[in-house]
């Protein structure tokens, strides 16, 4: 990849540069503002509009105005960033469908299944599904280990992800610069089950922060199959035409 990046246009690199900074700027302030900012009023604080304004302090530093149309928690955040996936994995999925080279564009499979299971992990966050569920299957809580029937169902979907990667592992393995980003997501997502069990109070933003993890993973997944297409195209393409 560095490679690639030397060989851009300097837009290009800038291009990248730019980006970089405001991925990592993003991040940042996810990470610290929910510790940063401070309510002063809320209301009508505006002659000119009738909408519920919001006065915050941001890093003991700034004032400012906001307008929410929705309230915006942790659990929408990572509903939002879940959705994210399923869009750039379906991108993905159309791309090496539709420009794939014979025999290869089953590679597009692994970004059909993460669109449609990320779409259900983003409704499920988004609505509440898994623990509405829970709430009708009370008798899980009879399962060793399990004090919340919603508890299992989670299980349940780790187990298919698990399946999942172990079905496509010689894609990803191939692959495997962009696996480092899920294997940080795998471990956030276990250090956030285990700061459930044990009651840290942060463990929604560690959840958070392997969702983001999880998106770049499957961007850098996608790009490099992409790559690995057209490499694939061209010298197919040399062979046709050295015939």
């Amino acid at each position: 990849m560095i490679g690639v990046f030397l060989n851009m246009s300097l837009i290009g690199k800038f291009a990248v540069v730019l980006a970089v900074v405001l991925v990592a700027l993003l991040l940042v302030v996810g990470v610290t503002l929910p510790w940063n900012y401070e309510v002063l009023q809320k209301g009508k604080l505006l002659d000119y509009t009738d909408g519920r304004i919001y006065q915050l302090r941001l890093y003991d530093s700034f004032n400012i105005f906001i307008e929410p149309e929705i309230k915006a928690n942790k659990d929408f955040f990572t509903g939002m960033i879940l959705a994210a996936i399923a869009f750039v994995s379906m991108t993905f999925a159309t791309c090496l469908h539709k420009f794939g080279v014979r025999g290869y564009a089953i590679s597009s499979n692994i970004f059909i299944i993460t669109t449609v299971g990320f779409l259900f992990l983003a409704a499920d966050e988004l609505l509440g599904l898994h623990e509405s569920a829970g709430h009708n299957l009370q008798f899980l809580n009879a399962i060793p280990g399990i004090q919340r029937p919603d508890d299992f169902i989670i299980m349940s979907y780790g187990v298919i992800a698990l399946l999942v990667l172990v079905y496509f592992r010689n894609m990803l393995w191939e692959q495997r610069r962009a696996g480092r980003w899920f294997v940080v997501a795998i471990v956030l997502f276990g250090m956030s089950a285990l700061a459930d069990v044990i009651g840290f109070p942060y463990e929604e933003y560690i959840e958070l922060l392997g969702a983001v993890f999880i998106l770049v993973g499957i961007m850098s997944l996608g790009l490099m199959s992409l790559g690995a297409q057209i490499s694939q195209g061209k010298a197919a393409a040399g062979g046709v035409q050295e015939l």
